[in-house]
């Protein structure tokens, strides 16, 4: 095949196909506008090259920022241009089934970091004998569907089904699920951000150890849940705490807390960080019991049930400790919901117009 190049001004017509078409100074300020968006983000994009069909393009754009320094192709074929071209990072983010593709994946493994979405403890098999075959490592993510119905296991049941065939990289996917979840849990147990994070890490180092031992009798969050209460409790136990439990009577503390429990006038941001720091004080303020439950309730959804099985509480002793510390909380902000909302002015202690704020 002859060495083909078009030179500038070359007319349409005369240009040789298949030929990408670029105008350079709109799809620069595309790739500025992206670096941009993700320039102080903890997550960055992986840009899908379906669309430039380029690695050159593609190292622009990570040239330009805001990339984790990878890809993703819609099949092995594009994998192996983006491979040949210098990108050692690559995802697939499709399922790759048949043996002589398997095998083509196995040789890009050994040629760089290769990753793909599995939906099926079937795939996770396949692709680890071949990947063993071949002395290589192929990265796995699980997918789930997401109600498209096109592709991906069906809930987080079959997620830990997958995870369980023993590679960790499906394990992954389940971290990503429910880390935020962890970490904020954790951290209104131990009031502690840097303690919260330990308590998530040991939580997921727990739940990877014992994957083999979870039997699907509960659903996979109340385990993960039921593991990071010990874990926080065993940190609360190193500091010295004890937990107290406190006394009270059923009253009319049934409902679950609201967003209008605090003053919501101005709700410009330093008023949202004082609302914030308030509710932290006042959760810090329960007993331990109390305040696990009344999180598990009204921060992360969990139903009575789920709760006594992370718990090991009887119902009636969720209910109770749920209702007291909506009463108790509801006491400590009480000032914070009845403060007059602070008036805004020039200078001269005026308000806005009509004397109210707007």
């Amino acid at each position: 095949m002859r060495d083909y190049r078009c030179e500038p001004g070359t007319p349409i017509g005369d240009l040789d196909t298949p030929r990408l078409i670029v105008e350079m100074d709109a799809l620069e300020n595309n790739y500025r506008v992206a670096a941009t968006a993700y320039r102080d983000t903890v997550c960055k994009m992986r840009q899908h090259t379906k669309n430039v069909k380029s690695p050159l393009l593609a190292k622009m754009q990570m040239e330009f920022g805001g990339s984790n320094g990878g890809v993703c192709t819609a099949k092995v074929a594009e994998a192996e241009v983006m491979v040949e071209g210098g990108i050692t990072d690559v995802l697939i983010p499709n399922q790759i089934v048949t043996r002589d593709k398997l095998a083509r994946l196995c040789a890009l493994a050994k040629r760089g970091d290769i990753k793909i979405c599995v939906d099926s403890v079937e795939n996770v098999r396949a692709i680890s004998n071949a990947a063993s075959q071949r002395g290589v490592e192929i990265g796995i993510l699980i997918e789930v569907d997401t109600s498209m119905g096109r592709a991906g296991v069906r809930g987080p049941r079959a997620a830990v089904d997958a995870a369980r065939s023993g590679d960790t990289g499906a394990f992954e996917t389940l971290v990503l699920r429910y880390q935020a979840r962890i970490v904020n849990y954790a951290s209104a147990l131990v009031r502690d951000a840097g303690a919260a994070e330990d308590v998530a890490q040991e939580t997921f180092v727990r739940a990877w150890r014992g994957l083999g031992r979870f039997r699907g009798e509960s659903a996979f969050r109340t385990w993960l849940y039921r593991i990071a209460a010990n874990v926080a409790r065993t940190h609360l136990d190193r500091r010295g705490r004890q937990a107290r439990v406190a006394d009270g009577s059923l009253d009319d503390e049934t409902e679950p807390l609201q967003a209008d429990d605090v003053a919501s006038a101005a709700p410009d941001a330093e008023t949202s960080l004082v609302t914030r720091d308030a509710i932290d004080r006042a959760l810090a303020e329960l007993p331990d019991e109390l305040r696990l439950a009344l999180v598990l309730r009204d921060v992360e959804g969990l139903d009575y049930k789920e709760i006594a099985g992370v718990t090991g509480a009887p119902m009636g002793t969720v209910e109770s400790r749920i209702f007291r510390a909506r009463r108790h909380m509801r006491t400590l902000l009480r000032p914070l919901r009845t403060a007059r909302p602070p008036r805004r002015g020039v200078g001269n202690g005026r308000s806005g117009p009509r004397g109210e704020d707007r």
